[in-house]
């Protein structure tokens, strides 16, 4: 794959040899931040400014059942093992804990919250998509096994931060885009003197310095901003003038493997409870019509990876590529256009490369017409 293919989604699997090492994509929307006008470098000090976000939680049963729960019918042969045996979680799964819980009066009027939000007039916030790494460490010690060496009932550290602030674009066209990152460790491993300070601390500023120290996974996830609606819009969509069909890019390639399904409001509005997330556009078509232009409530974002991440684990279990431990290890994904509730979309899957180390995947969403939404 050539660099320039930025866009292209490759996931690194590791085998029981050693990992194989996927080129990083640039990001698209990057900006030179010298460059920028003065009001927006205001708000970048502001956002980088924010304090940290520090979490411990116990990896609870609860979270588990209502996960696999949610997503039975909607991913290939959802198995959910006895919490009690305390089974080993998966990457998927960890990624949709640890949610900041704001209480509801100060949620803003879309229901998100305002801990990555700009201001005003940055009213309308959507999913651009993301990036997961484990760290090398980790990487080593699955060599004799295939899942997150993280089990239900184990306490679990996360620190999230705002990374990265960019402009994209100029006037009406503005977009903000925020890339907050996700740092997951063993509570164990973040706990020392005084409860935990000394060694938190230690957590927190491998973080400012860029390094894994105790980290197994890091995620970045990446938010857009735009501005509200003006009233001329408003009006064109309420008299059905302003919804559009949505623009997917070209289909890629015949995938290896592919899983259709159709999510419906309860899968939308159970994942919703499931990541303590309030966004209107997911749970309210009237909202998700008339305020944000859209034809019907949306697909999450998140949703999009955990729906990834179970069909190509499945994918591998099941077939003969599995043999060796191999799991995956690093994944980088591009949410281009929406998906919407009650459209029928396909997961699809397709192996890139491989050799004696592993292999790298491509894995994509189509939506109803055939064209790619995510990559």
């Amino acid at each position: 794959m050539s660099l320039h293919a930025r866009c292209q989604q490759r996931i690194a699997i590791k085998s029981a040899h050693r990992t194989v090492w996927r080129r990083r994509c640039v990001r698209y929307y990057a900006s030179n931040t010298a460059n920028d006008p003065e009001w927006f470098q205001k708000v970048r000090t502001e956002l980088l400014s924010r304090r940290p976000q520090y979490h411990r939680e116990e990896l609870d049963t609860l979270h588990y059942e209502q996960f696999y729960t949610t997503l039975i019918g909607f991913t290939p042969n959802t198995v959910k093992h006895d919490a009690n045996s305390r089974p080993n979680i998966s990457l998927a799964e960890l990624l949709t804990r640890f949610n900041v819980r704001v209480q509801s009066p100060n949620l803003l009027g879309d229901g998100t919250d305002p801990l990555h939000h700009p201001g005003e007039p940055w009213m309308r916030r959507m999913w651009a998509g993301g990036a997961v790494k484990l760290s090398p460490a980790l990487k080593l010690d699955l060599e004799a096994r295939s899942e997150l060496p993280l089990r239900l009932k184990q306490r679990v550290a996360c620190l999230e931060r705002i990374k990265d602030v960019r402009l994209h674009g100029t006037g009406d066209e503005a977009k903000i885009f925020v890339t907050v990152e996700r740092r997951f460790a063993s509570r164990s491993a973040t706990e020392g003197e005084s409860e935990g300070t000394l060694s938190a601390n230690n957590f927190k500023r491998a973080i400012r310095d860029n390094d894994w120290s105790d980290s197994l996974v890091k995620e970045e996830r990446n938010l857009v901003f735009m501005k509200a609606k003006t009233a001329a819009e408003l009006i064109s969509i309420t008299s059905g003038q302003g919804l559009g069909a949505t623009r997917y890019l070209k289909a890629l390639e015949h995938p290896d493997y592919s899983f259709t399904l159709t999510p419906t409001r309860s899968l939308l509005f159970r994942y919703s409870a499931v990541t303590y997330n309030a966004h209107l556009i997911h749970l309210d078509p009237t909202y998700a019509r008339y305020v944000e232009g859209h034809r019907n409530t949306l697909v999450h974002g998140p949703l999009t990876l955990t729906l990834m991440l179970q069909v190509l684990n499945k994918h591998l279990k099941l077939s003969q590529i599995a043999q060796g431990h191999e799991a995956i290890t690093s994944i980088e994904y591009r949410n281009i256009a929406p998906l919407y509730c009650d459209e029928e979309m396909r997961v699809c899957l397709k192996k890139k490369k491989q050799t004696d180390t592993g292999h790298s995947w491509d894995v994509w969403i189509e939506g109803p017409t055939g064209g790619t939404a995510v990559k």
